[in-house]
């Protein structure tokens, strides 16, 4: 990736609102998340409505982001044709393709209150500690949100280079 294209990657930014309207996040670049909740929202909800809400946006959040970064590459490319993930020509793709749709990442927050997890990059699941959204700010809870977002995608970067390493640095076909 040039030098050029990894500054507009990191320039870009990317927002979604969940249906209900209740959470909405931002991603900035590949890993600065910001999360919000709409006027009232926090202060009624339960620990497993926040939960569900916050898994909804972090599943549109990556989709959005990944639809985003695709149309940069067509845009600094100029090619229609490539694709998010192009079809696999070797051994090794296969095997590259088969970690990533397996590939198990998690983060959390310095203040254990959120945690966030994925597998493929696909399914979220978020843990909210347990009767405490009567005693944390809002304010603290998007923060605490976002740490662990931004951790979660920092894990999952690393373990997909460490996949990439093993696959195609590795193998004695790359030799």
């Amino acid at each position: 990736m040039t030098d050029e294209f990894a500054e507009l990657i990191e320039r870009s930014e990317v927002t979604v609102t969940i249906p209900n309207g209740h959470v909405t996040a931002t991603v900035r670049g590949e890993r600065d998340v910001t999360v919000g909740f709409a006027p009232g929202f926090y202060a009624t909800c339960s620990t497993v409505q926040l939960q569900d809400n916050l898994q909804t946006v972090a599943r549109l959040l990556f989709a959005a982001a990944r639809r985003e970064h695709l149309e940069q590459i067509r845009a600094f490319t100029g090619r229609d044709d490539v694709e998010s993930r192009p079809e696999p020509q070797t051994p090794q793709d296969h095997d590259y393709y088969a970690r990533l749709a397996e590939l198990f990442a998690e983060g959390e927050s310095d203040d254990g209150l959120v945690s966030v997890s994925a597998v493929g990059q696909q399914q979220y699941v978020v843990r909210v500690k347990p009767g405490v959204l009567d005693r944390v700010p809002q304010a603290q809870m998007e923060a605490s949100c976002a740490q662990a977002a931004n951790r979660l995608l920092a894990e999952t970067e690393q373990r997909a280079a460490a996949a990439r390493w093993e696959i195609y640095m590795a193998s004695p076909q790359s030799a």
